[in-house]
């Protein structure tokens, strides 16, 4: 689930609190570091904010330049636990909170 960048993730959490699914907040590779993407995969819901996934949308190229180098390359960059999955529903969660 992708969320606004207004909406903190213990608000969402307070709203969205289900007793038989786990949920974990993703921030991103340089707030939390490396989530694994079988860790992931164990949870019902994953929540990052738009700005999380635009910084990690375009972190790896998704196919291979052919024509860049003449040999092989050596070290390969692991993708991100975003695009190491196969996501079977992507939501776009936009709550408005008002104080009344």
């Amino acid at each position: 689930m992708v969320i606004g960048k207004g909406i903190s993730s213990e608000r969402y959490a307070y709203h969205c609190t289900i007793d038989n699914l786990s949920s974990v907040m993703y921030r991103g590779l340089v707030n939390d570091g490396y989530k694994h993407p079988e860790y992931l995969a164990t949870q019902d819901i994953v929540i990052c904010s738009f700005e999380t996934l635009r910084k990690e949308v375009y972190f790896v190229e998704a196919r291979p330049r052919l024509d860049s180098l003449r040999h092989g390359k050596r070290h390969h960059i692991a993708p991100t636990p975003l695009l190491a999955m196969e996501w079977w529903r992507v939501s776009y969660a936009n709550i408005f909170c008002s104080s009344l």
